[in-house]
């Protein structure tokens, strides 16, 4: 086994070990602002295990989630930013904020500042000196409004700036650089290469994975992909059925053996994927929707939860999926 598949290796047993999950862990000190294992021995490790990562998601070892996001400096790259409001005339940060009121009676809007008390203690509008009584009755606060200490301008909506603590550049919030930050689960492929000790190389077990007629997560998302873009073009009808075994106690084992039962009741041009961990996905080649519902009576028991998704050009199948798996999830909890 090469070198390199020894460390991927060795990042999928600490997933493992780490129930299962990586979530980002913020340290300053790294290139990056973030690790995934603080026992890797250098921070400079990062950039080679984020590479790792990538490469075990493409292979479907993995399965890559969003997380957070990580503002960085346009002029150096650097995660040390102090982003804060400033002057829209001198750039300072020597601001502060003034509540306004709206009096309703005469339509004013001032400065609390100018709405002075009487001598009980009310606030009077200084336009037409009317007594401010109760909060929604008369009057409101619809904001605030700031006041520079440096040059005295007055404006209602600030800038947002950046100053980069590593560079010293100043940057306005729209240049500032956002970093989608991960996380990432130990896929039910990714298992099976930990129960095998190595990755599968051999041409049907890069296709399907091991000992089963599923489908990898990435070669079945773009064999979806090509149907949806044939109905498209050439107006040919499919049929996706996303399906959940019933039992999850062991959702390992309980999907191999709803893959089993499933498998060879399929036409020779229907296909059995992952969707994920706890979903196979279903596709019906050349399949109206009268054909998807005698094909959801022949292949669908009792043992599974069946949900038909219909996949909408305009729309992305990542989105649509997430959506039927929460409609799934729903009618379980309803039924």
């Amino acid at each position: 086994m090469s070198t390199d598949n020894e460390r991927r290796l060795g990042i999928l047993h600490r997933i493992q070990q780490n129930d299962g999950e990586w979530l980002p862990i913020w340290t300053p000190c790294s290139s990056r602002g973030y690790v995934y294992d603080i026992s890797i021995e250098s921070m400079e490790n990062n950039d080679i295990l984020i590479r790792d990562l990538q490469h075990l998601v493409q292979n479907d070892y993995l399965e890559k989630s969003f997380a957070d996001i990580l503002t960085c400096c346009p002029a150096c790259g650097s995660h040390h930013l102090n982003v804060r409001e400033v002057c829209i005339s001198c750039n300072s940060a020597h601001i502060e904020a003034i509540p306004l009121i709206h009096h309703f009676r005469c339509g004013y809007v001032g400065p609390i500042h100018l709405f002075g008390r009487d001598e009980k203690g009310a606030r009077r509008c200084p336009k037409c000196e009317g007594k401010l009584e109760h909060l929604g009755t008369d009057h409101d606060l619809p904001g605030d409004n700031y006041n520079c200490l440096n040059c005295n301008a007055s404006f209602q909506v600030p800038d947002v700036e950046a100053l980069c603590l590593n560079c010293q550049k100043r940057s306005q919030g729209v240049s500032i650089l956002r970093e989608e930050v991960h996380k990432y689960r130990i896929s039910s492929l990714g298992l099976s290469a930990l129960h095998r000790g190595r990755f599968f190389e051999a041409d049907h077990e890069q296709f399907y994975e091991a000992g089963t007629q599923i489908i990898r997560h990435s070669l079945f998302m773009q064999l979806l992909e090509d149907e949806k873009n044939r109905q498209q073009r050439y107006g040919i009808p499919f049929g996706l059925l996303l399906v959940q075994p019933a039992e999850m106690t062991d959702p390992l084992q309980s999907i191999r053996m709803v893959a089993d039962r499933i498998a060879p009741k399929l036409r020779s041009t229907d296909r059995l994927g992952r969707l994920d961990k706890e979903h196979l996905l279903i596709v019906l080649a050349s399949c109206d929707p009268s054909g998807v519902t005698i094909a959801r009576t022949r292949l669908i028991d009792n043992n599974m939860r069946v949900l038909s998704v219909e996949i909408s050009p305009g729309e992305s199948i990542q989105e649509q999926l997430e959506i039927a798996r929460t409609q799934l999830k729903n009618h379980d909890r309803l039924s």
